[in-house]
């Protein structure tokens, strides 16, 4: 208690009767219902964490507790942003609280080693997670124990997304990627399939939760059965529904990218700039970011760069804090599919008037324009129409979120038309109330949550907008992350005006930088450069920069493939090039094979008998030089393949699609980036694609008519052309509605050894109408 008020003053001064009164009542139920010591626990780990700089903070409904921000706990004032406490715990509510944990994913193990010394190994351990069989798990394992041949069970498993095995085989004539296999009605294996269909849904086998550990106040191994994962972790046999019923103390230290995106944005631009930049003190109404945010060109940023996100942008056109808030929360399936964007949106813009089904309404639904949006808000209408206290409104939105008879919910509809007459609204009102209440309780977003994530987007939107240089290396350098592949992310930055410098041996870290205001690629990023290579190479350097190609070889640990590889890609260009590197790379590599058997010959070879079989060099040639950055380093440099292709007048590229008129048919090609198939209000499946061309992305809508004709095409061509008509959802959001897909069928003309020429999805090929060069 004496902790959270010294904090409270420090955070706030003086503090008013509203955060005076809203601090003990907080502080009171959490004494009263025994918490005390779990508060301590959560707040002792993140001062740990801030100590050390380690970047973390809480997210989820905990957000909601003044205690928890006065505590340094969360980053969000509850207060300022109106949150409910009784969202997050209340004296009816008996179970723990659960305060999750977003770390810096770099130092995340360094949180958790911490607990485990402070609470000994004895009593701490992670929490498991089962992962059960779905159709392409249970084919593969079952297949492989029956002694199916392999190519039986790839056609099997070809075109199948996460989906039951019953669905499966159900479904295998009416989904379009499907059709036309008949390997699932053949009759010889009809058992094999009965035996995949009768472990479907089974345990497969424990994991390690993300982030979930158990801490015990004794030994946990007297109340919980423990075993070893296979990466050496001390895990439960309990998941973390079973954990909760026991009611044993359970925390998600949990590792986002992002924040190890901000600390090493903000490093690169104390080092590249000698700006040491305070995220805390940024405007939040910034007039470029949101210009940047209402520009679709989020890419990189936390929860803003999704292709729905994206296209939300667009349609609400977001110019201050809170449209972040409302756009996290509306881009959720359940929103979506009730079309709750369909009535916010006009009211946002003015096109509608803002009503309330009873005036009661407008305390709680005034800030969303009377739509329903968060679950707080559902606390807000029982406590202001219906009567109920806040704990009892959180009760009753809980009872609605699980499965319910339609007799218990009648009792429950009834229940809440009592009340709300005792209250002076009328029965029909009231039934209606409770009919939006019922629709929305199962898929509301917690608003707490909402406003946490925001506050991270914001940042990482202003950063982008600010310093996108030292901001995309970041991204860059922290893959896997976020939607999009590095190849789309660099090419986002060079339309942004970056220039993007390929590896070069003297200037190249381990990690993406910030060069004179480019940004030099990772020597990481090298295929098959392997972190002791990297760090041999690292380590030499630090001796002394490279002075020839004769000195790497020599000095870098660097073995034939990685050499060979860093020529192709131009990371020797500082040192010598073209023809000079042709003559002296067969020579060095000789020499390097001597020098690997221990031998220092007195004078190096004039010749290598492996000459004739290198992979060709990079040189001048533009389009080699492509084929290279794309096979070993998955990134389009110098140029890309749609950059030697004729395309002539018949396709748009897609940095002009928004100078199409809407309604416009249009052609594109492009590489497939991936695809979306959330649910719909009408439960039909619509695809969504988004594709790339070097210029920019597009989002394709496939409605089922064109799945149904263009079904095996969609999931299994890396590269399409698209034809199709230009739509628009508000002003800036657009996306084409596609009419016909076709594979891209005929080869660009590649050097030796090409490689993967659609980021690891297959070769580049051109469209049959299109005119390649040099045929």
């Amino acid at each position: 208690m004496k902790l959270a008020n010294a904090s409270a003053e420090a955070r706030y001064g003086r503090l008013s009767p509203k955060v005076r009164q809203r601090l003990d009542f907080e502080l009171d139920t959490i004494r009263q219902l025994g918490f005390c010591g779990y508060f301590l626990v959560v707040w002792d780990i993140v001062r740990w964490a801030r100590e050390r700089n380690i970047r973390c903070m809480a997210r989820g409904s905990a957000v909601d507790s003044l205690v928890v921000y006065v505590l340094d706990i969360s980053i969000v004032d509850p207060i300022a942003h109106d949150l409910l406490f009784e969202r997050f715990m209340h004296p009816l509510r008996r179970e723990l609280p659960d305060i999750d944990l977003d770390i810096d994913r770099r130092r995340r193990d360094e949180v958790r080693d911490y607990i485990y010394r402070k609470y000994g190994a004895e009593n701490v351990a992670c929490v498991a997670t089962i992962n059960t069989y779905l159709a392409k798990g249970a084919i593969r394992d079952v297949g492989k124990a029956m002694q199916i041949p392999p190519a039986v069970i790839e056609d099997a498993c070809q075109g199948v997304r996460y989906t039951p095995m019953a669905n499966l085989l159900e479904r295998a004539d009416s989904l379009p990627e499907l059709r036309g296999k008949d390997i699932y009605r053949k009759p010889e294996l009809a058992g094999f399939f009965r035996m995949c269909q009768a472990i479907d849904g089974f345990p497969k086998h424990l994991s390690v939760h993300l982030g979930g550990l158990l801490i015990g106040e004794g030994r946990l191994s007297d109340s919980v059965p423990l075993e070893w994962s296979s990466g050496g972790d001390i895990i439960s046999q309990y998941d973390k529904d079973d954990i909760e019923e026991l009611g044993i103390v359970k925390m998600d230290v949990l590792s986002l990218p992002t924040m190890t995106v901000i600390e090493d944005t903000l490093a690169e631009i104390k080092r590249t700039r000698g700006v040491s930049v305070d995220l805390d003190a940024i405007p939040p109404d910034d007039p470029a970011t949101f210009a940047l945010l209402r520009s679709g060109k989020a890419l990189g940023t936390f929860q803003l760069e999704s292709p729905a996100q994206r296209e939300m942008a667009g349609r609400l056109l977001p110019d201050r804090f809170e449209d972040i808030i409302v756009s996290i929360s509306l881009v959720r399936p359940g929103p979506l599919k009730s079309s709750m964007d369909k009535i916010y949106l006009p009211r946002r813009h003015g096109k509608a008037p803002v009503t309330y089904l009873h005036p009661k309404l407008e305390n709680a639904l005034g800030e969303t324009l009377g739509v329903i949006l968060y679950q707080e808000q559902v606390l807000k209408v029982a406590h202001d129409l219906a009567g109920m206290s806040y704990a009892e409104a959180d009760g009753f939105r809980r009872a609605m979120t699980h499965d319910r008879t339609s007799e218990e919910m009648e009792k429950m509809r009834e229940s809440f038309i009592a009340s709300a007459a005792r209250n002076g609204v009328t029965e029909d009102v009231a039934s209606q109330v409770f009919e939006h209440l019922a629709a929305f309780a199962a898929y509301g977003f917690c608003k707490a949550h909402a406003v946490t994530y925001a506050v991270i987007a914001y940042q990482t939107i202003w950063l982008k907008c600010h310093y996108p240089a030292e901001f995309m290396a970041a991204v860059l350098s922290n893959q896997p992350m976020g939607y999009y592949p590095p190849l789309v992310l660099v090419a986002d930055a060079q339309q942004a005006g970056v220039l993007v410098l390929p590896p070069d041996v003297n200037h190249s870290s381990d990690r993406f930088t910030v060069e004179n205001g480019a940004i030099r690629v990772s020597l990481r990023q090298l295929k098959g450069m392997s972190d002791g290579t990297l760090n041999s190479i690292l380590a030499a350097r630090a001796e002394g920069e490279f002075t020839s190609l004769r000195d790497f070889v020599l000095r870098s640990g660097a073995g034939q493939t990685v050499i060979e590889n860093l020529a192709r890609v131009g990371a020797f260009d500082s040192l010598c090039r073209g023809d000079e590197l042709r003559d002296q790379l067969p020579r060095m590599l000789m020499l390097k094979q001597k020098t690997n058997r221990g031998m220092r010959p007195l004078f190096e070879p004039e010749s290598s008998p492996q000459a004739a079989e290198l992979p060709a060099l990079t040189g001048d040639d533009k389009k080699e030089k492509m084929f290279a950055e794309r096979e070993l380093l998955s990134l389009n440099l110098t140029a890309h393949p749609l950059d030697f292709l004729k395309i002539g007048k018949a396709f748009t590229r897609m940095n002009d699609l928004s100078g199409i008129a809407t309604g416009k048919r249009v052609q594109i090609i492009g590489s497939v980036i991936g695809y979306q198939t959330p649910p719909t209000r009408n439960g039909k499946r619509v695809v969504y694609i988004v594709m790339e061309d070097g210029t920019g992305l597009a989002d394709i809508t496939v409605f089922s008519d064109v799945q149904e004709k263009c079904g095996r095409v969609m999931f299994r061509e890396s590269w399409l052309k698209v034809t199709g008509k230009v739509q628009r959802r508000g002003p800036r959001a657009l996306s084409i509605i596609a009419e016909d897909l076709t594979p891209v069928v005929r080869r660009i003309s590649a050097p030796a050894d090409p490689g993967d020429l659609a980021a690891n999805k297959g070769s580049f090929v051109a469209p049959v109408d299109s005119q390649v060069p040099g045929k």
